[in-house]
């Protein structure tokens, strides 16, 4: 996976809320334009991929 200009990369992400890891070492590239759908399980961690990017 790499990632040219006009695009969003994500290398092994991880993020906890206390002891709970919601994300687990998360890689994506993701190309500007792009449409794109994050699906999963109610607490899989969808939101906070979406809340982590700035």
């Amino acid at each position: 996976m790499y990632c040219t200009a006009n695009c969003l990369e994500l290398k092994n992400v991880s993020f906890s809320y206390g002891d709970k890891e919601v994300l687990h070492s998360v890689s994506m590239s993701l190309k500007k334009g792009g449409q794109y759908a994050i699906v999963g399980p109610s607490g899989s961690g969808k939101t906070s991929i979406i809340n982590i990017i700035p």
